[in-house]
């Protein structure tokens, strides 16, 4: 989860800082490298959601 919150803080200050060139390519890239090549199935698709879920609530809580 903390990979996946970096990717996303990593594209938002992309957005305000033109020295740093962080695209939805390099997302991807260091998403492949986390998770690998396999697909996600509809199981870990849930796993990950609700693992954000978790987050997000622990966050406010």
């Amino acid at each position: 989860m903390w990979e996946l919150k970096r990717l996303y803080e990593m594209q938002e200050v992309s957005k305000n800082n033109r020295y740093i060139s962080w695209n939805e390519k390099e997302a991807l890239k260091n998403w492949a490298i986390v998770c690998g090549s396999t697909a996600m199935n509809e199981y870990l698709f849930n796993f990950v959601i609700d693992e954000m879920r978790l987050q997000d609530q622990s966050q406010v809580g």
